[in-house]
């Protein structure tokens, strides 16, 4: 069930206003808050709620702005319930069958079933952790900063976020010394085998050059 925040705010006294004068957050943001209606940044929603007086994991909040979204389906959720209920049996055991194969250290193949379902959990923490982790191990570190960042935004002391983040800064920066070593390597052995053929070329000419200084000159009969 959803605390009413608008009911708590009008019955200690606070308007719209004088409430984000008190927590530093735009009017805009708190009739968001109150209402439900998205998801806002983790600091945002703890300074009104600390004003308020309200207890609230970011995760409840979170639940509770998806069951709004849910309640705008209005007549059309009985209609759809049987497929929305086969729908996500079906995510389900395919979630189910991508936490086997991560247990099984098949990373890139999890990955890519965990992908399928971006657009439905692309705000769920525990997704976005899940796919930095799968995204590290695989070898796509960028990938994996990226989905730490996007946990820290909403939640910067996100203490897996910050672990899994600063693990694939190291890792990409070990791949990008051992990229530069490897092109290092690459020009050295181009320079060798050049410096080895300037050589080969000056040793010829320099045979030739006794060559010629031992063949006899033939005159003419003429």
């Amino acid at each position: 069930m959803r605390i009413d925040l608008k009911e708590i705010r009008t019955s200690i006294g606070y308007s719209q206003e004088a409430l984000s004068a008190q927590s530093n957050v735009s009017v805009t943001n708190i009739y968001i808050i109150e209402n439900y209606k998205k998801l806002v940044k983790k600091e945002t929603l703890d300074s009104v709620l600390k004003h308020l007086g309200v207890e609230m994991s970011y995760d409840e909040y979170r639940y509770a702005v998806n069951d709004k979204s849910v309640e705008h389906l209005g007549e059309y959720k009985e209609l759809y319930k049987n497929k929305i209920s086969k729908l996500k049996t079906k995510v389900e055991k395919k979630l189910q069958e991508a936490e086997d194969l991560l247990k099984n250290e098949k990373y890139e193949e999890s990955l890519k079933i965990y992908l399928l379902f971006c657009n439905i959990f692309e705000h769920d923490s525990s997704y976005l952790l899940t796919c930095a982790f799968l995204y590290k191990k695989s070898g796509r570190y960028l990938k994996s900063i990226n989905c730490c960042n996007k946990v820290l935004n909403n939640d910067k002391n996100n203490i897996e976020a910050q672990k899994i983040k600063k693990r694939s800064l190291a890792l990409l920066k070990e791949l990008n010394l051992q990229t530069k070593d490897k092109i290092k390597s690459y020009i050295i052995k181009d320079l060798l085998e050049n410096h080895k053929i300037n050589e080969l070329k000056v040793y010829i000419s320099e045979v030739k050059s006794e060559i010629y200084l031992c063949v006899p000159i033939l005159k003419s009969n003429n």
